[in-house]
């Protein structure tokens, strides 16, 4: 098998990595994991500074957000891909309370989520380019009784994972790879494509296409007003791996990226292909693309008009939260993760 077959196999296939391991005993993320609240708070508050206006300050509790009268006082659904032990929406149920919560994940829900926030055990499926309920049966994002009006979808660090294949430059053409070596097949006619508009002058290339569908998809599928926000680590057309950029965790250690169910298997987004690629879809226009270490630069020089409650709490717990922000923008590690911010349709 190629790739994207052998890594779909062992990392959500039934005895994958995502059904049987815990994210938080292999990698970190931005967004923190349950015993750091502070990182996750900072991570929030650079979130919600990119957010329109009318995102940006409401909170959905009475005496927030706009005026009465004013349709923009109806509290946002914030959906969290990838949403791992919750630690997101747990940080937004604190600093949002109006705001209607729900995390998408292959796993069941965490334990102790703050009860206003639903769970949706929903699977994107790469080969069929679309969801999947815990019965393997076709559904929508947030299954059939979803809420109605505009979602703010975040993505963080969810789309390195999706499986994709590997192609390797040969004398007459691009050949797919596979875990032990050349598979001797060449790329469908899509891939060749994107091979040849977004491969630059790299050798092996993770093909992102599966990711570049999934994002465009979702994109499609939201109703007007809505906000689409994909975080993640990536490259661009002029600065892709020479020899591709396949990668392994566990245990908290970077590993070969062996298909084995026990190693969490990555690859970086290709930045400019997905933003290509979503903004092909009607409606969809962009309000950002940059690096973490930009937003976060971009924060520090404003005064938050609708501070976090963390930020009412005692010095030290400042000083952690200045701690978790040097730590986010950090250009060598966390920092140069890329952030993609789009609207879809008219602002409400």
């Amino acid at each position: 098998m190629d790739w994207q077959d052998e890594w779909w196999t062992s990392s959500l296939g039934r005895n994958g990595f995502w059904h049987r391991e815990h994210p938080a005993d292999h990698f970190r993320t931005s967004a923190g994991d349950a015993g750091d609240a502070a990182m996750t708070a900072e991570y929030l508050r650079a979130l919600l500074s990119v957010l329109p206006e009318h995102l940006r300050h409401h909170s959905g509790a009475p005496g927030h957000g706009s005026p009465a009268g004013d349709p923009t006082r109806i509290a946002p659904t914030l959906v969290d891909l990838g949403a791992a032990d919750g630690s997101l929406l747990r940080a937004a149920a604190r600093a949002r309370p109006g705001w209607a919560l729900h995390g998408v994940d292959v796993r069941p829900a965490p334990a102790d989520l703050p009860p206003t926030v639903h769970w949706h055990q929903h699977l994107w499926d790469v080969r069929t380019t679309g969801w999947t309920g815990p019965d393997g049966l076709p559904t929508n994002l947030l299954g059939p009784d979803g809420p109605d009006g505009p979602l703010l979808v975040v993505a963080h660090e969810w789309l390195d994972d999706l499986p994709c294949r590997v192609a390797q430059r040969t004398p007459t053409g691009w050949e797919l790879l596979g875990p032990h070596g050349p598979t001797g097949w060449a790329p469908d006619p899509a891939e060749a494509c994107w091979l040849e508009a977004w491969a630059g002058d790299a050798r092996t290339v993770e093909v992102g296409l599966t990711r570049d569908r999934a994002w465009a998809a979702i994109a499609a599928s939201l109703p007007p007003g809505s906000i689409l926000v994909a975080i993640d680590y990536g490259h661009l057309r002029r600065d892709r791996p020479p020899e591709g950029a396949l990668l392994g965790y566990r245990d908290g250690l970077l590993v070969d990226p062996v298909p084995d169910g026990r190693t969490n298997i990555t690859a970086p987004v290709a930045v400019d292909a997905l933003a290509a690629a979503v903004e092909r879809v009607p409606g969809v226009r962009r309000l950002l693309v940059a690096r973490q270490s930009t937003v976060m630069a971009d924060l520090a020089d404003t005064v938050p008009a609708d501070p976090l409650p963390a930020d009412r709490g005692a010095p030290l717990a400042a000083l952690v939260g200045a701690n978790r922000r040097r730590a986010l923008a950090d250009p060598g590690r966390l920092g140069a993760n890329w952030w993609l911010v789009h609207a879809v349709g008219p602002t409400p």
